[in-house]
């Protein structure tokens, strides 16, 4: 009898958290700071589930004083609320990400592990991983099509394997962007990127790759996160701190 018990408390535990509900979500409100860390969008944690979750084709709003929708100001039961939180392990950084609806049900959760030290690598890699996850179901959560994800046309420079002696000029190695009448040159390496100004003389900001097409931008003043549109365009999204605002720049492709 006790075994036939806990058969029925598991199946009705994994039901429960693996069903969706009928009604499916245009909308997700992230929030500008996680309960477990002490200052806002630290390890550029909120922005990167911002920036993923609006590639996977959600319309995604950080805090109050941004503009949304008429139809989402009438009715905030139309957005689901993500979060993320901890689960503290000796070894491992295990992140959980969730979604809840309007009255606080959860009706979505995943982890993410890292093994990685350095505290900024391992919570965005296990964060990553947790969305991973939340990618692959979203289109049971998801009211409107997703985009398909969309890569840069950047093109890798590769070494010659017999090596040369001829140096390619900078601007033929790298792309040219534009932002606010300002030229700025993306220099590609494996999957990172180097942004330069004064055509390779000056170090401006990195682009470190966070995986399903989106990377840690880190300059002198901006942490955010990043990825390339349609066109080519580096969208970088960060958050102004003291407004607790998000604040979006788009490099231009030349």
């Amino acid at each position: 009898m006790k075994k036939i018990l806990v058969v029925v408390v598991v199946l009705f535990c994994f039901k429960t958290f693996s069903q969706t509900s009928d009604k499916k979500y245009e909308f997700v409100i992230v929030p500008v700071q996680y309960g477990f860390l002490n200052e806002a969008n630290k390890y550029q944690l909120n922005v990167l589930t911002r920036v993923r979750l609006k590639e996977m084709g959600f319309e995604v709003y950080m805090n109050e004083r941004e503009d949304k929708p008429t139809k989402l100001k009438l009715d905030r039961c139309l957005a689901l609320n993500a979060n993320v939180k901890e689960d503290k392990g000796i070894f491992t950084t295990t992140l959980i990400f969730e979604l809840k609806d309007c009255f606080g049900k959860t009706i979505y959760q995943s982890e993410g592990t890292s093994r990685l030290k350095p505290f900024k690598e391992a919570y965005q890699e296990a964060l990553n991983r947790a969305l991973d996850k939340f990618q692959s179901n979203s289109p049971l959560y998801l009211k409107t099509s997703s985009e398909e994800e969309t890569k840069s046309d950047i093109v890798e420079v590769k070494a010659n394997d017999k090596g040369t002696k001829k140096e390619i000029p900078f601007e033929k190695r790298a792309n040219a962007y534009q932002l606010y009448g300002q030229t700025y040159w993306l220099l590609q390496k494996g999957d990172n990127f180097t942004i330069f100004t004064d055509k390779g003389q000056t170090v401006y900001a990195t682009l470190e790759y966070a995986g399903q097409g989106s990377y840690s931008f880190d300059s002198a003043d901006i942490d955010g996160a990043a990825f390339f549109d349609a066109e080519g365009n580096l969208i970088v999204e960060h958050l102004i701190k003291d407004e607790d605002a998000v604040q979006k720049l788009e490099f231009k492709k030349q």
